[in-house]
């Protein structure tokens, strides 16, 4: 088998919102989330390894950055993530394996449609201001990031934590409108 490309895309929240998860939901954001790229990723650079190498890229998100209320097993799993990334990327560059990630700001998918939701508006509207670009991002905006890390194109690169969020990170506007 030939493996030139790996994009780690599974995760998970809690099922709650609530700042003290019970283990078993520590446990299974950390398994799915952290875990499980773990696992992959060390099967498929088997396969890399063996194929003279490849690029694997993983989602990670803004919350393994910055801290969100009442989601800090989602939090750890994200930053493990990106610290994995990392590792990864220092321990098989010499094998020709880049990898990488990014790290998403909030996205328009089924995770986030009780917010579109017009009795959510307020909410939707408050969270979107969140971003420099008043909005969320759509999947393919994300999609094309892992495109690109994946791509001939960032041949170069590697180790990365390729930011996509529309700016919530960068800081907040000082005024409304």
């Amino acid at each position: 088998m030939v493996v030139d490309i790996l994009a780690n895309v599974a995760g998970v929240l809690t099922n709650s919102a609530d700042a003290d998860p019970t283990l078993e939901e520590w446990d299974r954001v950390m398994n799915i989330n952290a875990r499980g790229t773990f696992i992959v990723s060390k099967s498929v650079i088997r396969e890399m390894r063996k194929s003279g190498g490849g690029s694997i890229v993983t989602v990670a998100s803004i919350q393994g950055v910055n801290a969100f209320e009442f989601q800090p097993a989602y939090g750890a799993s994200k930053a493990a993530m990106i610290q994995l990334t990392k590792n990864f990327a220092t321990d098989y560059a010499g094998d020709n394996i880049r990898v990488n990630c990014v790290c998403p700001g909030l996205v328009a998918t089924e995770a986030t449609d009780i917010i579109m939701h017009p009795d959510f508006k307020e909410i939707h509207d408050l969270m979107a201001a969140k971003h420099l670009m008043n909005r969320f991002a759509k999947p393919e905006e994300i999609a094309a990031g892992i495109c690109f890390l994946a791509s001939d194109d960032a041949s170069f690169i590697t180790g990365e934590a390729l930011v996509i969020d529309g700016g919530y990170t960068v800081g907040r506007k000082m005024s409304v409108g």
